[in-house]
């Protein structure tokens, strides 16, 4: 459930910053978009991109949201 902050940030349409880990341990930070339905924190992730393989192996994941001061 997202708080009150995160739920306004995320109303953004900006990218998000997202770090997966990959198979050797190292990490892989890469661009995404995203969106939110109010509770949960939405990432597009497409199933043939390395990104989604390392998620199976470990669905440990870091994501930043930066507020821009749009509101």
């Amino acid at each position: 459930m997202l708080d009150d902050k995160s739920r306004e940030i995320s109303a953004d349409p900006n990218l998000a910053v997202m770090s997966t880990l990959m198979t050797d341990g190292s990490i892989q930070t890469h661009p995404v978009w995203r969106d939110a339905d109010g509770e949960n924190i939405l990432i597009d992730i497409k199933i043939h991109l390395p990104k989604f393989e390392n998620i199976k192996c470990d669905a440990t994941i870091t994501a930043l949201l930066q507020e821009t001061g749009n509101h």
